[in-house]
């Protein structure tokens, strides 16, 4: 098992291929990619975490042969896209998104523990395209469920899950009110007008700060997860204990 890049950024034309930043998108792009430079450059404290536990994934994936559950390691390898997807939200300022990617990277984690010794339920998640199997999915693979698996494998665990899900939803996992209104501002303009406005990229601040807190626990949290699911290859290659200093602090 490993990652199969489809495309390789590094191999894109220098300088910017012709048209580049001509658009409202591609000059976007670019402040994107200033704001995770700006990041890498004033917060090396905050890269250095996110690379750390960047390395805990990178390591799980590398020379991973006949895993035990074929099904559960796909799910990591989505896990970890998600995580790095989390970090290029974050570390751009994209507060609201990198909430969504958490819901992601726990779901991921929380869906292999579930069909953890539950092989019917793999079935069933495999069968949702299939007559009534959307039915079955969202029947079996509910968050209370998803939940309550996580927290039969460890209490404290569960309970961690269970607040950073709850989080990712309040915050821009689902279009609820933290999501939408702490991204709001309401400006002052002439004769009474009033300009309602969203923020796409978050300064450092607390919705930023929040953000990236956020993506580290659930990526953390994922991982420990998954160290129940593969307790095994996480043993051999010290991942228990590395993820477990990773929750220091977080």
């Amino acid at each position: 098992m490993g990652q199969k890049p489809e495309s390789k950024p590094h191999n894109a034309p220098r300088p910017a291929p012709p048209n580049w930043g001509r658009d409202a998108l591609t000059k976007w792009l670019d402040q994107v990619r200033g704001n995770q430079w700006a990041t890498f450059a004033q917060l090396p404290d905050t890269w250095a975490r996110f690379s750390a536990i960047d390395e805990l994934f990178e390591r799980m994936t590398t020379d991973w042969r006949d895993p035990s559950d074929i099904l559960a390691a796909h799910l990591f390898l989505r896990c970890y896209t998600a995580y790095r997807t989390a970090v290029a939200n974050a570390t751009s300022g994209m507060a609201v998104e990198t909430h969504v990617m958490c819901r992601a990277m726990l779901e991921y984690a929380g869906y292999s523990l579930h069909i953890k010794d539950h092989p019917e339920r793999a079935e069933t998640l495999l069968s949702r395209s299939e007559p009534g199997g959307e039915n079955k999915v969202r029947g079996e693979f509910t968050a209370g469920r998803v939940g309550r698996s996580v927290k039969s494998a460890d209490e404290a665990m569960g309970a961690r899950f269970t607040t950073l899900y709850a989080s990712a939803i309040d915050f821009g996992a689902h279009p609820n009110e933290g999501g939408v209104t702490g991204s709001m501002d309401i400006i002052a303009g002439k004769d009474g007008d009033r300009l309602m406005t969203q923020t796409m990229l978050h300064e450092p601040g607390p919705i930023f700060d929040h953000a990236v807190r956020r993506a580290m626990q659930s990526a953390v949290c994922s991982l420990e997860i998954f160290g129940h699911v593969f307790p095994a290859r996480f043993a051999e290659l010290g991942l228990d204990t590395a993820v477990a200093s990773q929750q220091i602090g977080l």
